[in-house]
């Protein structure tokens, strides 16, 4: 035991840990991705759901999944199980039961109109459960497992690259395995299949990784502060608000980016086959890059990689305003290429802040918080991330979308005004808060 106490507490990580910490985010990005860039589009045109609708509800659910992280982060905080530790058995069991929600989420169930959306309200509800439960413990391991800020950073790239990859790989495999069976929906529950078996083995793998870390009593579990105690500490604490704003702008650029995707290729420049091979490019661009953003992240500073990250993505939208429908095959994959590496690196970046607010927490309020903290910036990203729903559903609602007619001129001027206009919008939003972020971490 002392052995292991010394070993987390000098930040020494063996590689083996820190990859397999990495491999967590196959389970913590993989089948949200997967919902994000195909659900809605699943639902209306697969399941037949009017999209304002789909939108709308979509939204509160999200709302819902980012009111519920405060609840699981506070009750992961004080967890100290016997066998498994603190944060492993959420891992665990979160992971199994949100792999059967991806499944029946890419379901179409019988009944009426009414039924089926009710039908979806249920298990998106249970879906933002079971997503919480473990990606709330498996955050916090990267500000528990070392104190030393270089461990820190390897393990947060690790999972990056790692999140890099399922993002693109989403759109890899997705397509040509729905294409390949004669039903439609057998293909999607295929493909749902597919990302709910590499969930549950990311996840035990995760879990694994920190079990030299996390077992019992291993981290301290003080007495559970007050849900008053709790705000106190969130609204006095400028650094996590500001923290938590910076991922949730990013995010909501991340979440916004997947859900306009498909409707972009399939109408604007009719041809979703373009998904495998820009996710390819994606792939090997992220590969490429990733490993350089440690070092990134210390000569340059967090605030000035996300605001620099932020300015890529929309210089990619600011040329879609100049071609418009004229935008070619290379041009399209070119543009999604550099709009997915700069919202990486961007989320890179936002996370990166993490393990400095909790210390700063820890420093100034007496207790890290690891959990709540996370718990916290991952409501904000949720809550911001839900409205990218709404946005795609509404405006193309009042555009006059329709899957089951030819798809109008406005629908497609639509689709183009969004892609342009909200990441130009989100790097006037993120780079307010960069202004106010307190002066702790301008490096």
């Amino acid at each position: 035991m002392n052995k292991n106490n010394s070993c987390c507490s000098s930040g020494k990580l063996s590689k083996k840990e820190i990859v397999y910490y990495g491999l967590g985010a196959l389970a913590g990005t993989l089948p949200n991705q997967f919902k994000q860039q195909f659900s809605m589009n699943f639902m209306t045109d697969v399941g037949r759901l009017p999209i304002a609708a789909v939108g709308f509800w979509n939204m509160f659910l999200s709302i819902w999944d980012a009111v519920n992280d405060p609840i699981i982060g506070r009750f992961v905080d004080g967890t100290n199980t016997k066998r498994f530790g603190k944060y492993r058995p959420h891992m665990i069991f979160g992971s199994l039961l949100w792999a059967v929600t991806i499944l029946l989420l890419f379901i179409v169930p019988p009944g009426s109109e009414h039924v089926r959306m009710a039908y979806y309200l249920v298990v998106l509800a249970l879906f933002s459960v079971f997503y919480t439960e473990f990606t709330i413990p498996w955050q916090a391991l990267n500000s528990v497992m070392s104190r030393d800020p270089h461990q820190r950073n390897l393990l947060l790239t690790s999972r990056q690259i790692v999140g890099a990859f399922a993002t693109s790989a989403v759109g890899l495999f997705t397509v040509p395995v729905v294409s390949h069976f004669t039903s439609v929906r057998i293909g999607w529950f295929a493909a749902a299949a597919i990302v709910a078996s590499l969930c549950v083995f990311s996840a035990f793998i995760a879990s694994n990784s920190a079990r030299r870390t996390d077992y019992y009593n291993s981290i301290p579990t003080k007495k559970q502060a007050t849900f008053q105690e709790l705000a106190h500490l969130l609204f006095c604490n400028k650094a996590v608000l500001c923290t938590g704003l910076l991922l949730g702008f990013v995010y909501m650029g991340i979440s916004f980016n997947a859900t306009i995707s498909m409707y972009y290729l399939k109408y604007v420049v009719k041809n979703v086959g373009l998904l495998a091979p820009i996710s390819v490019i994606k792939i090997i661009v992220t590969f490429i890059a990733m490993p350089f953003m440690p070092y990134l992240l210390k000569r340059f500073g967090k605030l000035r990689i996300i605001c620099l990250s932020m300015l890529l993505q929309a210089g990619s939208a600011l040329v879609l305003l100049i071609l418009r429908e004229n935008a070619g095959t290379i041009m399209v994959m070119f543009m999604s290429t550099v709009t997915t590496l700069g919202l990486t690196c961007a989320n890179t970046g936002c996370f990166s802040l993490i393990p400095d607010c909790t210390d700063y927490t820890e420093i100034h309020f007496g207790n890290a918080h690891a959990g709540f903290i996370n718990s916290v910036s991952t409501f904000v990203r949720k809550f911001f991330g839900a409205f990218s729903f709404l946005i795609v559903g509404g405006f193309l609602e009042l555009s006059g979308y329709d899957a089951a007619t030819q798809i109008s001129q406005p629908v497609i001027n639509m689709i183009l005004d969004l892609k342009i206009w909200i990441p130009c919008i989100l790097l006037g939003a993120v780079l307010i808060v960069i202004k106010i972020y307190p002066s702790f971490d301008r490096q």
